[in-house]
């Protein structure tokens, strides 16, 4: 009872509110009853279909933007009506969505049609999409695109949800912009991710960039193919081995740290990155002394190149345990650069090995299979 009170000295707040504001501003502002919204939320809740689908922020974009369209701008004649739109966006909730996505690749010039990079695949530009196009030419104006030479992407994903569908996009364009990131050696942003998406249902989000563009990024054949073959290769498997699953998962980590201004936010992170890629579940102990003795034996054959790559990874953990547990930072730009590239080399180290190893762990017993940590022992103890 208390609780119902509340919401409707609450609801009437809110209505005052919009009385005042009316008057001051002299146009209409309209509310929606936050009682409504409530009840209408906890019935979805109590809808295993609909609630296991989404979280309860998702659910609530949804509701609120029903309670919305029906009471502002699209109201039903009567309650038969009420009835029917309630039914269908119920419905419409358990449903999967097909969405697809058209991008300008604002940052990126001459990437060959048919490149698949992850869920992203790079098409012909995009002529036939009024909508996306006027889009662009809006952000032009804006100074925030160009599109000389600039490659397209389509990226084709489902989902349950109507509202905050972009969000959905930029967790998929996560992996292909932390592959770009690293093959091309520069940084891109998914919330710059400029274009529009369009649902099988006809609705179309348009998608505008955070930032004014930095630069640009160029596809050469000789330099880059080789290694998106070798990404694309493992990204587009259905079945992953345990060390291709490591390699995707530490490139979404290394995405992050590519995202950030920070110095000492990138250095962390593309250290996290190493963690991940390397260590496996029984690398409890003296983790900065396995990290940089895998990195040394995985990337150097010469015995003073090892020995001196392996110093660089003690002194960089060293560098990173000082900053976390003392605060203590006397990282710099040559430090984040240096950690930067070794990362990079050896993902695409391990991906070359991937075509021999399915695992990081060394075998348990005879039969075992090997995994990198077996190829490690044998060059240790040669």
């Amino acid at each position: 009872m208390e609780n119902n009170e509340h919401r409707k000295a609450s609801s009437a707040i809110i209505e005052s509110l919009a009385k005042i504001l009316h008057e001051k501003i002299g146009i209409p502002v309209y509310v929606m009853d936050p009682i409504i919204c409530e009840s209408l939320l906890e019935y979805c809740k109590e809808n295993r279909e609909i609630s296991d689908k989404f979280t309860e922020r998702e659910l609530r974009d949804e509701v609120s933007y029903f309670i919305s369209k029906i009471t502002l701008f699209d109201k039903p004649k009567n309650e038969d009506e009420l009835e029917k739109k309630f039914n269908i966006f119920m419905e419409g909730l358990k449903k999967e969505k097909e969405y697809e996505a058209y991008l300008l690749l604002r940052d990126l010039l001459d990437f060959p049609v048919g490149l698949k990079i992850g869920a992203l695949e790079i098409v012909d530009e995009v002529k036939d999409k009024k909508e996306v196009l006027s889009h662009i030419e809006y952000l032009k104006k804006k100074d925030l695109v160009y599109t000389e030479g600039r490659s397209w992407g389509l990226v084709k994903f489902n989902s349950f949800r109507t509202q905050g569908v972009s969000e959905k996009l930029y967790d998929i364009l996560e992996l292909p912009f932390g592959i770009l990131s690293l093959v091309m050696d520069f940084d891109l942003d998914v919330k710059d991710a400029c274009g529009a998406i369009y649902s099988k249902e006809g609705r179309i989000y348009l998608l505008s960039p955070n930032t004014q563009p930095r630069g640009w990024t160029k596809y050469l054949e000789k330099a880059h193919k080789k290694y998106f073959d070798l990404i694309s290769d493992v990204c587009n498997k259905n079945k992953k081995s345990k060390l291709e699953q490591k390699i995707v998962q530490s490139i979404r980590i290394y995405w992050l740290s590519r995202i950030s201004e920070k110095i000492e936010i990138r250095f962390l992170l593309t250290m996290s990155s190493l963690e991940s890629l390397l260590l496996t579940k029984y690398d409890r102990d003296y983790i900065g002394l396995k990290l940089s003795e895998k990195a040394a034996f995985l990337l150097e054959r010469d015995l003073d190149k090892r020995i001196a790559l392996y110093k660089i990874m003690k002194k960089y953990y060293e560098k990173r345990s000082d900053l976390i547990h003392s605060g203590q930072s006397n990282i710099n730009e040559i430090d984040e650069r240096t950690l930067n590239s070794i990362y990079q080399s050896l993902v695409f180290n391990l991906l070359e090995l991937g075509r021999k190893y399915s695992k990081m762990e060394q075998k348990s017993h005879e039969k075992d299979e090997a995994g990198i940590e077996d190829y490690i022992n044998e060059m240790k103890f040669a």
